[in-house]
């Protein structure tokens, strides 16, 4: 979570997340203006409204689930947990196509000395 959409804030959680090699694609926002300072190459594109779920599905797939969990399932959020929420939303989407059972990751993730 970030505090703005600023292209200092953004390039800031960029340089401190993302690789420099990496390519990113984008929508014309201003805050991605500067983002090519923080990363290799930044392919900013314009998409009609309409077209926007044809051209990155997935991103709305993503910010469309995340709404329905905070509003289904916790009704509100205040913002001093909303970074709560976000990282939950995140640990189960990034799980959803695990083979094993999630006991059995849970237990081995508990004794594994990785996580003390």
């Amino acid at each position: 979570m970030v505090d703005d959409l600023s292209e200092q804030t953004i390039n800031y959680e960029a340089n401190k997340g993302l690789n420099e090699g990496v390519v990113a694609i984008s929508d014309d926002w201003k805050g991605y203006r500067g983002l090519g300072k923080a990363i290799t190459k930044v392919n900013q594109m314009v998409v009609p409204p309409k077209q926007a779920m044809h051209k990155l599905p997935w991103v709305h797939t993503v910010i469309s689930n995340a709404k329905k969990m905070i509003s289904g399932v916790h009704h509100s959020v205040a913002k001093e947990y909303l970074q709560n929420y976000l990282n939950e939303f995140c640990w189960k989407i990034n799980r959803r196509n695990f083979e094993s059972d999630s006991f059995e990751r849970a237990m081995c993730m508990a004794v594994d000395e990785y996580w003390c």
